[in-house]
């Protein structure tokens, strides 16, 4: 394994550990009409995006979420895991879900619909006024690489997404997962 590759290794374990997030079970549901969308793209036209859903578990705040990759370039690929483990899920503006870590990646599909997301259980309480419906996918812009060279940096950038969970795909009704 390369210098590169273990530091990748253990910032996806340092975001894990500082995520807030505790894996309970991993279970997982399929991606419906509840669900909310965030990403970007890379300077190669690489976009990648999150889809994610926020509810109440036992008085914490749960998520389910799943990451994909439209428009794969050479040149980023291997990449991807970077930019999706650095979001984050904001209810009133607040981190509720720090880091993708749990989430797993997913072919890309125009519709997402029925794609299997995986589930965790944070060490955030779920305040009354929150709203699923209100939750924000994030994933920051970010720049990896070095050099003299501007080409060999890797820069995302958050942008509009399409929509891949159309409306008429599943009935929102705030259930919690099976599993």
């Amino acid at each position: 394994m390369t210098v590169t590759n273990w530091a990748a290794l253990c910032a996806a374990i340092l975001i894990g550990a500082c995520s807030g997030t505790i894996k309970t079970g991993m279970a997982s549901e399929g991606v419906d009409a509840r669900y909310v969308s965030g990403g970007g793209r890379l300077q190669w036209g690489d976009e990648i995006i999150a889809l994610a859903r926020v509810f109440e578990h036992k008085g914490k705040v749960a998520a389910c979420g799943v990451w994909t990759v439209r428009g794969e370039s050479t040149m980023a690929s291997g990449t991807h895991h970077l930019f999706a483990q650095a979001g984050v899920i904001q209810m009133d503006g607040r981190n509720v879900v720090q880091g993708f870590t749990f989430m797993r990646r997913a072919a890309f599909r125009d519709d997402m619909t029925g794609t299997q997301a995986r589930c965790v259980v944070t060490n955030t309480a779920w305040e009354p006024h929150f709203r699923p419906e209100d939750a924000v996918v994030v994933l920051p812009q970010q720049s990896y690489g070095a050099g003299e060279m501007e080409d060999t940096k890797l820069r995302f950038r958050r942008r509009a997404l399409p929509d891949l969970v159309p409306e008429a795909s599943a009935a929102a009704d705030g259930a919690a997962p099976q599993g």
